[in-house]
């Protein structure tokens, strides 16, 4: 009875993207999909399969913690090359983005330094143009608004303000969704380079040799491991 209770507390925990937990018994993770059992029992044979792009990472009842990276999201593009931000944004999503303690940009942070001087966070997120044009939308707005104002007998010049307004939310919302994108993206790069060190390469038949193969194509420099 001690040793089925310390079975059933020892027990795999898969974080899902949305931020609930399973607890479970992982028995394989394939390119696609993660297999699990909700007990040790034999009530649920076929076990439950869960999609990868669902799931953020698993902690192993041994402890040992996998990032998981599901093939669609996968980081150089058709090309070998590293993505564009316009690239990132369509195989990364910002309401599957969960904090890491690794991440390569602070979100929150981000969104402070467009919220003190306007398109600081894109610049320091590498996105130099949209960065200059929130740092100069004030001065572009007020040009703008003089002919309006003209045009409209000084009407247009009632909506200078929400104009302004609503151009200074967006920059900081969209410097605090480069970060969640962005760093979904450097997760996966780290992620799979991790993997190819032997020693981190989790025990789930990993081709050792295909993986080794797809670092030579995709990451440019010839790599070779003598084991």
């Amino acid at each position: 009875m001690l040793a089925s209770s310390a079975i059933s507390l020892a027990q795999d925990k898969i974080y899902k993207k949305d931020g609930s937990i399973i607890n479970a018994r992982v028995t394989d993770v394939n390119d696609v999909n993660i297999r699990y059992f909700l007990s040790d029992s034999n009530a649920d044979k076929e076990g439950y399969l869960i999609s990868k792009s669902k799931v953020f990472k698993i902690i192993y009842a041994s402890g040992h913690e996998e990032f998981i990276r599901s093939n669609n999201s996968f980081s150089p593009n058709a090309q070998g090359k590293f993505m564009t931000y316009r690239e990132m944004k369509n195989r990364y999503s910002t309401k599957n983005y969960v904090a890491g303690a690794n991440d390569k940009y602070n979100v929150a942070l981000m969104g402070i330094c467009s919220a003190f001087i306007p398109g600081l966070g894109q610049l320091i997120e590498g996105e130099i143009l949209k960065g200059i044009l929130f740092l100069t939308s004030p001065i572009t707005i007020f040009i703008l608004s003089v002919p309006l104002t003209i045009l409209t007998l000084g009407f247009g010049s009632v909506l200078i303000i929400p104009i302004s307004i609503g151009v200074y939310i967006y920059g900081i919302v969209n410097a605090i969704n480069i970060a969640k994108i962005k760093n979904q993206y450097y997760r996966d790069i780290e992620q799979q380079s991790l993997s190819f060190i032997p020693n981190m390469i989790d025990t789930h038949n990993i081709p050792t040799n295909n993986i080794l193969r797809d670092l030579n194509t995709n990451f440019g420099p010839k790599i070779s491991f003598n084991f």
